[in-house]
């Protein structure tokens, strides 16, 4: 990339991964190497390395991707929260200011996307000024039949929905598109059945239209809050309610459960809150 060559920094790749075929969505894996990537070159100082390798590890059953650098490196706190959103490392600075530029997002939707081709991402660092090196593992195709799904904007395959059974159909509101989708699609992995909205207006006039389940709503909304959507749907639809906030005090808790949510989540949401959340709400099952 551009950065690589302004600090002209020396790229090693040695690819010894036996070829294989990783079942995905191309697109997707690309933003997440890219941001790794991209990180490495940030926070590597001029002429530093940065080196990429592939293995087949798992008796061949995952190809292994790591990439090095000599850069800032990391300490234990920092990689305790990597995979955090709207975090930075310690070299943000005491006063929150983003010197590196961006909010933190790149490394937490790198590890949703992975997750969601069933896949691994881990950080580690010998410490600070020792360099870091970020590992995927992803699964390769079991079969040779196998259908393998590429350069597709949806890479989940939807199940099979006979007569005797609905996927709980979903409403999520959220007007942070990178959140929303990657939202979306850990959802789609766990057989629901989506519909975006980005603010108020738009979720309301989709529910005038639509029946759905649950409804899971940021709670700031560029037109509004997730506190009103949440009101007129459990009056009209009488669904229940997850709020996705970036606050966690107990008065705000507090506030969701009087609009009607039944669930409370704080960013960064994890795998673990989210699915914990949506076992909360018992009656919306997902299609198994």
């Amino acid at each position: 990339g551009a950065e690589i060559e302004a600090k002209k920094l020396h790229l090693i790749t040695d690819f010894a991964a036996t070829p294989a075929t990783v079942v995905g969505d191309v697109v997707r894996l690309q933003q997440v190497f890219w941001n790794i990537l991209r990180n490495a070159a940030k926070f590597t100082p001029p002429e530093g390395l940065i080196t990429v390798t592939t293995a087949s590890v798992g008796q061949g059953k995952h190809v292994e991707v790591c990439i090095t650098d000599t850069g800032m490196g990391m300490n234990a706190a920092e990689i305790g929260r990597l995979f955090n959103a709207f975090t930075q490392g310690d070299h943000a600075g005491e006063t929150g200011s983003h010197q590196f530029g961006g909010l933190g997002l790149g490394l937490a939707i790198s590890r949703m996307l992975v997750e969601l081709h069933s896949g691994r991402i881990s950080g580690t660092s010998k410490g600070p000024g020792q360099g870091s090196t970020f590992t995927v593992q992803l699964p390769v195709r079991a079969a040779a039949g196998s259908e393998s799904v590429t350069g597709t904007n949806s890479f989940i395959r939807k199940p099979a929905i006979t007569s005797n059974m609905r996927a709980s159909r979903i409403l999520l509101v959220e007007d942070h598109e990178p959140t929303r989708t990657a939202l979306t699609q850990l959802l789609i992995r766990r057989h629901y059945v989506v519909v975006q909205a980005s603010g108020v207006k738009q979720a309301l006039a989709t529910a005038e239209k639509e029946k759905f389940d649950l409804l899971i709503t940021d709670i700031g909304l560029p037109d509004g809050d997730g506190y009103e959507v949440m009101r007129a749907m459990r009056q009209s639809q009488h669904l229940k309610g997850i709020a996705l906030t970036g606050y966690g005090m107990q008065e705000d808790i507090e506030q969701s459960h009087m609009a009607g949510f039944d669930a409370h989540l704080t960013k960064p949401i994890t795998i673990q809150a989210l699915e914990a959340a949506l076992a909360s709400v018992a009656t919306v099952a997902p299609v198994l």
